[in-house]
């Protein structure tokens, strides 16, 4: 069952204010330079969301957009590019694009990862 599936109340003041985007930009910077030293995710996470008084949900914003420059070099070598796939049948599971497109509907968050994908805080399992 989903906690939330959208914008809460609080998001404007968490994500919304230039001075909290600046604290969140940096405490990606740390977490990302902490997983490519081999730090672990959880770690990282805490030690960078204490040290920029991070809550709950913007540590779980900076998860999302956080990642090893390692990490992110793996992730485009593996890519397929659309003119790779001309002809060919492909499946796409669609239940996140579902829940993201909802997040943007409803106005909520979404966040662009090191990666370059883009991430809500939906917290559905």
């Amino acid at each position: 069952m989903p906690k939330n599936r959208g914008k809460e109340g609080s998001d404007d003041r968490l994500f919304g204010q230039e001075f909290m985007l600046r604290k969140i930009k940096e405490a990606v910077y740390d977490m990302s330079f902490l997983l490519e030293r081999g730090y672990g995710e959880a770690s990282s996470c805490e030690l960078a969301g204490n040290r920029y008084k991070l809550n709950k949900r913007q540590q779980q914003a900076i998860k999302g957009m956080s990642a090893a420059a390692s990490a992110v070099k793996n992730r485009k070598e593996k890519q397929i590019w659309k003119e790779n796939l001309i002809g060919k049948e492909i499946i796409i599971d669609g239940f996140n694009q579902i829940i993201l497109l909802e997040s943007i509907l409803s106005n909520a968050y979404v966040f662009e990862g090191k990666d370059g994908a883009y991430r809500d805080l939906s917290s559905l399992h």
